[in-house]
């Protein structure tokens, strides 16, 4: 979880960064008040565009690493059921034998 807190920050640093660097570079620029804004308009979607797939990727890989240890607890269980079954039985065999 701590890689993933720590990739989250890193994210968010860099939009935030990337949008006030955008905004200062086209505030900046000698355009008109309207061109400026629409630049800003397009910069902003574009950066949200970007933020949008990299957190979708981020939580694709998340899920698949939850599945995968949650497959992993499944075949966990399984071998304990069958040590426990293989010990009951190596338990009876000694039984048997200790009887005859």
């Amino acid at each position: 979880m701590e890689n993933s807190a720590k990739g989250l920050s890193t994210l968010t640093g860099l939009f935030t960064g990337t949008v006030i660097g955008l905004a200062v570079g086209i505030l900046t620029a000698p355009k008109s008040g309207e061109e400026s804004r629409e630049e800003i308009k397009e910069k902003v979607s574009e950066s949200t565009d970007k933020l949008k797939e990299s957190a979708l990727s981020s939580g694709k890989q998340l899920a698949e690493k939850v599945s995968s240890v949650n497959s992993g607890n499944a075949n966990l269980e399984k071998l304990r059921t069958n040590v426990d079954k293989l010990s009951q039985d190596l338990n009876n065999m000694i039984e048997k034998q200790g009887n005859q």
